[in-house]
């Protein structure tokens, strides 16, 4: 059985997860270190053995990745490193480019590449032939990506008619993985099971108002990735500063970060309305991972979704109050 190893740089962490989550669903064991690594493992010596173990080595590069520093080149380097004594038929080091980026390493220069981009489904049928995988076993488009592609980027999605407020939990969960889906309402792909119709007020002075939720919301958002303690501190900031002229801003659950998905992509490229800033793509939630004090939930408006991080890895944070 093939047993893939996994590697990418922090920042691309949200599609190599989606990556880890389409090739298991295939039957594929893939090592990817925020599923396999347990609290209190020595980090280095198992992604070592893993990379040792396996048959196969993904290795995603971006123009975040190419030109990165730290763990991430040495994992390349073992792998490259095993290529050298593998026969030349033999494929094991399967590179996979997320956008336009251009790998200097020459020992990749005769190794043939796959592209997620444009495309992340030709993409990964491409992969998935290393592993004799027909495409006809390849996940369907879902509705959500083939109405993005059908309608015009600039097109609004219809909303259904005010069914009065949809009042959203507010108070923060630890939550497992055999419980998350039915806690926060989601399919099998981890999208919302029914999605708000909301009604945005701009209030301009860089919040929005969604009198469908009660929820009052930062347009925007922090400007940079933060780790879920520096999160913390800019929420405690903004609150100091009275953002708005109010001073009980808090993270979000995942209840009211869902409650700003939409089901189809927007113009922004994002599972968001466009009236929110779009450089927060995927931002912490109140709620945290039930089973670890590592872990916290975290909702991405890039791929509309629900997943967990690590509370050292960054996201951006989008603060919320009660509004109404």
């Amino acid at each position: 059985m093939s047993k893939v190893f996994l590697s990418y740089a922090r920042e691309d962490s949200e599609i190599a997860l989606k990556l880890y989550n389409d090739l298991k669903n295939q039957g594929i064991d893939v090592w990817l270190d925020k599923e396999k690594l347990i609290p209190g493992q020595n980090w280095k010596y198992a992604i070592s053995q893993a990379i040792k173990e396996s048959t196969h080595f993904l290795a995603l590069f971006s123009s975040n990745s190419v030109s990165k520093r730290g763990f991430y080149q040495k994992e390349l380097k073992k792998a490259l490193d095993v290529l050298d004594e593998m026969p030349e038929y033999e494929i094991y080091f399967i590179p996979v480019r997320l956008d336009e980026c251009e790998p200097a390493n020459e020992k990749l220069q005769d190794i043939h590449w796959a592209d997620m981009f444009p495309s992340y489904q030709d993409g990964l049928k491409q992969i998935l032939k290393v592993f004799k995988i027909k495409k006809d076993n390849v996940p369907a488009k879902t509705q959500k990506e083939r109405l993005a592609e059908s309608l015009p980027s600039a097109g609004k999605i219809i909303k259904k008619k005010k069914e009065g407020i949809q009042y959203r939990r507010s108070k923060s969960l630890e939550v497992s993985d055999d419980e998350f889906k039915k806690v926060f309402k989601l399919d099998n792909n981890r999208c919302p099971l029914k999605y708000v119709s909301n009604e945005y007020e701009d209030n301009g002075n860089g919040t929005i108002s969604d009198h469908a939720t009660g929820l009052m919301w930062q347009q925007s958002g922090s400007d940079d990735y933060l780790t879920y303690k520096k999160a913390q501190a800019y929420v405690k900031k903004l609150n100091w500063e009275s953002f708005a002229g109010y001073d009980d801003w808090r993270l979000p659950t995942i209840d009211e970060l869902t409650s700003l998905l939409e089901p189809d992509e927007q113009s922004n490229k994002l599972y968001i309305d466009p009236v929110f800033d779009k450089k927060q793509r995927w931002c912490w939630s109140a709620d945290k991972y039930k089973g670890s004090s590592g872990l916290a939930w975290v909702v991405s408006f890039f791929f509309g979704y629900v997943y967990r991080d690590y509370l050292n890895h960054s996201c951006y944070v989008r603060v919320v109050r009660a509004g109404q």
